[in-house]
């Protein structure tokens, strides 16, 4: 196993710093010094107690995780941690000058939701999602090195820092949730919605009063802004894609029309997996 030294900072200024898509995201971490790459870490408990380790003990900024070449896989196969553990990665995600930390990162934040303007997204035809395809019996959701993070652990999480998509089957509207999703063999996976108030869960339960299973897309590797809005609550109707828009301000393509037609919803750079959840007796 080895950790690779940081690179060499970009002077940063004071300007927000524009990205597309997580790739980019990554460069631009990168050049600010904050990205750390490992390799050669076991999925099994390794992982989850280097980076415990590293956000418990080191003092000053802390990086952002990337481990590669992790032990049974091959190279590209990659884990992030830690993508909003600073306040300039923040800033970045949330379009935010640079030197945005501490009170100043809160008090532009305030600024930026309070002029805030929805901004639909946009469905696009092809995004990278479609490079690598797996379907039917082709499904293995253990050909990706998910982590057995921590010891007490009941299994394999995909699902920590990932959003769960769903659609209301009455009123139509998209919500995003940050739910825990943990793998229970090659293809299948438990997903936990099951806190009261969570919008993912009330349209669960819509769906099942209705007889009906609810069709979930799972996002993994998502745009950090995506992961940002889906791990806070915001005002029930009211889409995380179109609050993402707002800040961005400009409308994000943030699904494939193929990919969409599971939900009927909207850069297609982030769906891992899509089905169905199912109420079990």
């Amino acid at each position: 196993m080895s950790i690779a030294h940081e690179s060499h900072r970009m002077d940063e200024g004071n300007f927000p710093r524009p990205y597309e898509d997580v790739r980019q995201w990554l460069d631009l971490v990168e050049a600010m010094g904050e990205l750390k790459h490992i390799k050669g870490a076991d999925w099994n408990l390794e992982i989850g107690a280097m980076a415990e380790l590293i956000y418990r003990e080191r003092g000053g900024t802390i990086p952002a995780l990337l481990f590669d070449r992790i032990k049974g896989y091959p190279d590209g196969f990659r884990i992030l941690f830690g993508q909003h553990c600073s306040y300039r990665r923040l800033a970045l995600a949330a379009g935010l000058p640079m030197d945005s930390v501490g009170l100043k990162l809160v008090s532009r934040f305030k600024e930026k939701l309070n002029m805030l303007q929805p901004i639909p997204p946009r469905i696009v035809k092809n995004g990278p999602i479609l490079e690598n395809k797996m379907a039917g019996d082709e499904i293995d959701l253990l050909k990706f090195p998910v982590p057995k993070v921590h010891e007490l652990d009941g299994g394999r999480f995909i699902g920590t820092a990932c959003i769960a998509v769903t659609r209301d089957p009455e009123d139509g509207w998209l919500n995003l949730g940050t739910y825990r999703a943990m793998v229970h063999d090659r293809n299948s996976m438990g997903l936990f919605m099951s806190s009261a108030g969570k919008h993912g869960r009330m349209h669960m339960e819509k769906y099942f009063k209705q007889g009906n299973p609810c069709p979930v897309v799972l996002c993994v590797g998502q745009d950090p802004l995506l992961l940002l809005a889906a791990g806070n609550p915001i005002e029930l109707g009211y889409s995380e894609y179109d609050y993402c828009g707002g800040i961005r301000g400009r409308p994000g393509g943030w699904a494939v029309r193929r990919v969409a037609r599971l939900l009927r919803f909207q850069d297609g750079r982030h769906a891992r997996a899509s089905g169905r959840t199912r109420l079990l007796p």
